[in-house]
C-alpha cells in the first residue's frame, strides 16, 4: 500500500472527480464511508449523494470555524497493489483508511471514503475537511514522511504487498505539486542511470528543465547533500531535497548508485575520520592556546614581582 497526499481550496472539484466517475468514465466509484456531510436515503433504502452538496458542506465549515485558511482541502489516495486484490473487500478498505486517518491525525472533521475500480490497482479517495469540527487547522507538517511510515507499518502488520517507490509508479498524481514530484523524480532517476559522475548529473537533469543543487562540507569539498529545482505546470519553481523526491535520491543512495558501494563507503570513512581529525585538532590548538595565554600571564606577573622587589631595594 502507497499513499499520496495533497491539499487545495476547492472542495467541489474534489467532491466530483470522486463521486462522479461512474458518470464520465462509466467505472465504478463508490462511497464507502462518510462523516459529517449529507446524505440522501432513497425509497429504496439506498444511499445516494451530491458531489456538490458535499463540496458546499466542507465549505461551509471551513469559512464559519476558520475563514483564513486557504487551503482547507486535504487530499489522501491509498493505492493497493493489484496482488491484494482478492482481499480488498469495502469493509477492509474502509477499516484501512480509517486507521490510516487517525494515525495521521485526521480526526474530528468531516471526509470522504470513495472506493475507485477503473485501474488495475484498487485504490480509495480520501476527502477531509482540514479545518476540523472546532475550528482548528489539521496539521500537514512532516506529511509524507509520516504517511510513508504509517503504510510501511500497516502493510507489513496486514501481510499485504509492498507498493511501488515514485521512481517506479505508473499512475500521476492529482495535486500539482505532488504530480511534480513524482515526474521530477522518475526523471532524476532515468538520468542517474546514464550518467558516472555529479556533474554529468546535474549537466543531464539541466536538460529536462531539472536544476541539481549539490552542498557541501565546507570543510573537505565532500558531497554531503542534494537537491532539486523545477517549474511546475503554472511556472512556479519548487525546490526538493533528494530524499523527498524518494529515498532512493538522497545523496548517498545517488552515489552509491554513480559510483558504486565501495566508494561511497570510502567517502564515508574519510569524512569521519577528517572529522575526527578536525575536531582533534582544534582542540589541541584551543588548549595550546590556552597554555600560552597563561604562560604568558605567568611571565609577567613574575616580572611584575621583580620590578616592585626592585622598587622597595631603592626607596631603602
Amino acid at each position: 500500500m502507497i499513499a499520496k497526499l495533497g491539499k487545495g481550496a476547492g472542495f467541489g472539484g474534489c467532491a466530483k472527480y470522486d463521486l462522479d466517475q461512474n458518470h464520465r468514465n462509466n467505472k465504478d466509484a463508490r462511497l464507502l464511508a462518510a462523516e459529517g456531510v449529507p446524505l440522501k436515503v432513497n425509497p429504496d433504502g439506498s444511499i445516494s449523494v451530491d458531489a456538490r452538496d458535499i463540496g458546499r458542506a466542507f465549505r461551509a465549515q471551513a469559512l464559519a470555524l476558520n475563514p483564513d485558511i486557504k487551503q482547507p482541502v486535504g487530499r489522501a489516495m491509498l493505492a493497493f497493489n493489484p496482488k491484494d486484490t482478492p482481499r480488498l473487500t469495502d469493509e477492509y478498505m474502509v477499516k484501512i483508511a480509517r486507521e490510516y486517518m487517525e494515525r495521521m491525525g485526521i480526526i474530528n472533521t468531516q471526509y470522504t471514503i470513495v472506493r475507485h475500480s477503473e485501474k488495475e490497482h484498487q485504490h480509495v479517495h480520501i476527502i477531509y475537511n482540514r479545518v476540523d469540527n472546532d475550528g482548528k487547522l489539521i496539521s500537514d507538517s512532516n506529511n509524507y514522511y509520516r504517511s510513508a511510515d504509517i503504510c510501511k507499518g500497516i502493510t507489513l502488520r496486514e501481510g499485504l504487498a509492498m507498493g511501488e517507490s515514485k521512481t517506479q509508479s505508473r499512475s500521476i498524481p492529482n495535486d500539482p505539486e505532488e504530480r511534480l514530484r513524482y515526474e521530477m523524480a522518475k526523471t532524476v532517476n532515468k538520468c542517474i542511470s546514464t550518467v558516472n559522475s555529479l556533474k554529468g548529473l546535474q549537466i543531464s537533469t539541466a536538460r529536462h528543465g531539472i536544476t541539481t543543487t549539490i552542498k557541501t562540507n565546507p570543510n573537505t569539498g565532500s558531497p554531503n547533500g542534494i537537491s532539486f529545482t523545477a517549474k511546475d505546470e503554472n511556472g512556479t519553481p519548487h525546490t526538493f531535497k533528494g530524499s523527498s523526491l524518494d529515498r532512493s535520491l538522497s545523496i548517498g543512495n545517488i552515489m552509491k548508485a554513480i559510483y558504486g558501494e565501495d566508494y561511497a563507503q570510502t567517502q564515508a570513512t574519510t569524512l569521519e575520520t577528517q572529522s575526527h581529525k578536525e575536531t582533534h585538532g582544534r582542540g589541541a590548538d584551543v588548549a595550546s592556546g590556552i597554555a600560552e595565554m597563561f604562560g604568558e600571564r605567568s611571565r609577567r606577573d613574575e616580572d611584575e614581582q621583580i620590578g616592585q622587589k626592585k622598587g622597595r631595594g631603592m626607596h631603602m
